[in-house]
């Protein structure tokens, strides 16, 4: 792995320092369920200690709040039939990578809120049989809730049926990538065209390798990289990129200096991909659901064609973007850290490489991935044309078609 020499370090231009990445927040399903769930426990004695009138008979409450209470566990029923049902679905037709559904907080939000009614509705019933009228607020907040809840089931419902549509899953990835690459590439500038110069030589320092479990880099936290380095004169060279497979025992770091690196504060990981700060993964799914297609068992070029149109505004937006970011400075402007980032022709393999094989027998798809090509080729500047240009030619000679039908209107 390339590092970078003390006197390339000095050679730091504004338009070349962007912002660092934090993780994002996402949502813990047991924590969900759990607040609901304390919070039906704490609303419970309140409501019954409430004086405002109407006053309700507390025998006849309590038999309505273990009703709903016990209907609840029929709406988790359909949660569950719908999550069971709608992946099995999106696996088998799309890809076995593709959780989008499951991984909505809508979905485990509904959840909770139905774990949350049945243990606010069973602890107030309870309650109640200790006094002779409660107030309207015990019963109110349970039929609130459930119609809450209802209300919230819809959107699932509706969110499910999106996620088997092949049109809704394939512009739901689309734009989740071009966030992807505006959130971690800015622009590219006149003197962005190459990457950042580093020398050939080897990292000298300490090694680090991972001592954890098998999984994936989702996610990197750069601000807490580079603060642990900002100012010692040491510097960290990641062996590792977002989106890379950590297996035990394999080097993930090089650090010079004196200073003390925590990667426990600097990678997020878990079993799949995400598409934060990952946006190859957005590629691959969608070069995944094309593939797929045109397998011999499905053989559907119009969902192949219908994925590269879902590929393409990535690629345009990538070609038009700063690529080489995996030089991080501290306040100082001193390249602190590096990391591993996919390259532009990493890009166009990831997305164009299979397809061009895949697509090449068919007309149809071959059409549309030379247009696809021809598009990206204009879009990019002279220094990236190159990389396209290769893929055009290996297209033209695998494929018969090129040419023979005319052009895709």
């Amino acid at each position: 792995m390339a590092t970078l020499s003390s006197d390339e370090t000095r050679k730091v231009v504004p338009s070349q320092r962007r912002k660092l990445r934090h993780p994002s927040r996402r949502l813990r399903i047991g924590l969900a369920q759990a607040v609901c769930a304390i919070v039906g426990l704490v609303l419970a004695p309140l409501a019954v200690r409430a004086p405002w009138d109407p006053m309700f008979p507390s025998t006849s409450t309590a038999e309505v709040m273990l009703a709903l209470a016990f209907s609840t566990v029929g709406l988790i029923t359909i949660i569950f039939s719908l999550l069971f049902a709608v992946v099995q679905w999106v696996y088998a037709t799309f890809s076995m990578r593709l959780r989008k559904f499951e991984n909505q907080p809508l979905t485990w939000w509904v959840f909770g809120l139905a774990i949350g009614i049945f243990v606010y509705s069973m602890f107030a019933a309870a309650l109640t049989a200790r006094a002779e009228q409660v107030s309207w607020v015990v019963p109110g907040i349970t039929v609130i809730a459930t119609l809450l809840t209802l209300v919230l089931m819809r959107r699932v419902q509706l969110e499910a049926f999106t996620s088997i549509q092949l049109g809704s899953a394939l512009s739901g990835l689309c734009a989740e990538g071009l966030s992807a690459v505006t959130a971690n590439y800015p622009e590219l500038g006149d003197d962005d065209a190459t990457a950042f110069p580093s020398s050939q030589s080897e990292p000298i320092g300490t090694n680090v390798v991972w001592h954890g479990p098998p999984a994936v880099l989702q996610e990197l936290n750069e601000t807490a990289l580079v603060s642990q380095l900002d100012g010692s004169g040491g510097r960290c060279e990641l062996a590792v990129g977002v989106g890379s497979f950590l297996a035990p025992g394999a080097l993930v770091a090089t650090v010079t200096g004196e200073q003390p690196v925590d990667l426990a504060r600097v990678f997020v990981t878990g079993p799949d991909r995400t598409m934060t700060q990952d946006p190859q993964f957005a590629i691959r799914l969608i070069v995944d659901i094309g593939l797929k297609s045109l397998s011999p068992a499905v053989n559907d070029p119009a969902t192949a064609c219908q994925s590269m149109d879902a590929l393409e505004p990535i690629l345009l937006h990538l070609a038009a973007r700063k690529l080489a970011t995996g030089a991080l400075r501290d306040r100082g402007g001193v390249v602190v850290v590096s990391v591993p980032v996919p390259t532009w022709d990493q890009f166009l393999a990831h997305a164009v490489d299979d397809l061009v094989v895949c697509a090449a027998p068919l007309p149809t798809t071959t059409r549309r991935l030379d247009q696809l090509l021809a598009a990206v080729q204009r879009a990019a500047p002279a220094s990236r044309k190159p990389a396209v240009e290769v893929r055009v030619r290996a297209l033209h000679e695998l494929s018969p078609h090129i040419g023979t039908f005319g052009s895709r209107q």
